[in-house]
């Protein structure tokens, strides 16, 4: 029969069962966690944010490849202008959704509403 060796810290993370060592388990426990009221607040802020930078660069992008030149100041303005305006589209159902997180309504409530007024 052949045994292998552990040191103790991999034993120990190992009986616990999660695979964690304890400095790792600490510093996953300080960070703010999805389910929480902030944590949706920086996920849902987080995507909207990285959405319309998407589509900015998109366009940027588009124009370089497809007409082979920057775009003008006036169009890039332009895009933001209408990236803009197209995300305002989004904002009920963000507020619908936030006043769930911060206990206004109830989160069920704020998640359905939120679907209710997103849906076309």
């Amino acid at each position: 029969m052949i045994t292998v060796g552990r040191s103790s810290s991999v034993g120990a993370s190992i009986a616990d069962g999660d695979g964690l060592t304890e400095r790792t388990r600490s510093a996953r426990s300080s960070r703010i966690r999805p389910s929480s009221g902030p944590g949706i607040a920086a996920a849902v802020f987080g995507a909207v944010i990285a959405i319309l930078l998407a589509e900015i660069y998109a366009y940027y992008v588009g124009t370089m490849i497809g007409d082979g030149r920057r775009p003008t100041r006036e169009e890039f303005v332009a895009v933001v202008l209408a990236t803009f305006v197209g995300a305002a589209a989004a904002l009920p159902p963000i507020a619908l959704l936030m006043l769930g997180v911060s206990g206004a309504i109830s989160l069920a409530s704020g998640f359905t509403a939120a679907k209710w007024a997103g849906s076309s």
